[in-house]
């Protein structure tokens, strides 16, 4: 490789800066490139270049401003909602500690007192039994009232599917 640079690159270089080459240079410019190693080595970058620069240019198409103001404007929106609803949900994390405190609260203190409150939950039990055992076909419903495992089974079920559901929602 040399390190002189032939004397018609310059001349080259403008034509191809204007976008002339090759069609609309001179003919004596062609007829050197065709000789010249220099001046055609450049010449093949400078045609590959802008044809890659083309298919570049068609790839990066950008939608329009309308799309692209719009879809702006809703990923503000959502940061916004998502902004908001953080203090959301620590105040309703927060108000179903303080009931399930309330709750616990309320049937220790029952508990203790040994009022009515447990015979009531006793007598309630047997009578939701007996409307179960009433529903129920007779090989599903147990005469014994051991109804306290299928509806901890229910419940359980039930707030699984409500925590799945609430996490399942997108976010974005």
């Amino acid at each position: 490789m040399s390190l002189q640079a032939c004397t018609r690159e310059v001349e080259l270089r403008e034509a191809i800066t204007r976008g002339t080459w090759p069609l609309a240079s001179s003919e004596s410019l062609r007829a050197h490139v065709a000789v010249c190693r220099s001046c055609s080595t450049v010449a093949r970058l400078a045609v590959g270049f802008r044809q890659v620069r083309a298919e570049s240019m068609a790839a990066a198409r950008i939608g329009s401003p309308g799309l692209l103001w719009w879809r702006a404007q809703l990923r503000r929106r959502n940061e916004a909602m998502e902004r908001i609803g953080r203090p959301l949900v620590g105040a309703q994390i927060f108000a179903l500690c303080v009931t399930l405190f309330a709750a616990l609260a309320f049937v220790t203190y029952q508990v203790r007192q040994q009022g009515g409150f447990v015979e009531w939950l006793k007598d309630a039990a047997q009578s939701a039994s007996t409307a179960m055992a009433n529903l129920w076909p007779a090989a599903a419903a147990d005469a014994s009232g051991n109804w306290l495992l299928p509806m901890v089974a229910l419940s359980v079920l039930a707030v699984a599917g409500g925590v799945v559901v609430f996490f399942s929602f997108d976010r974005s």
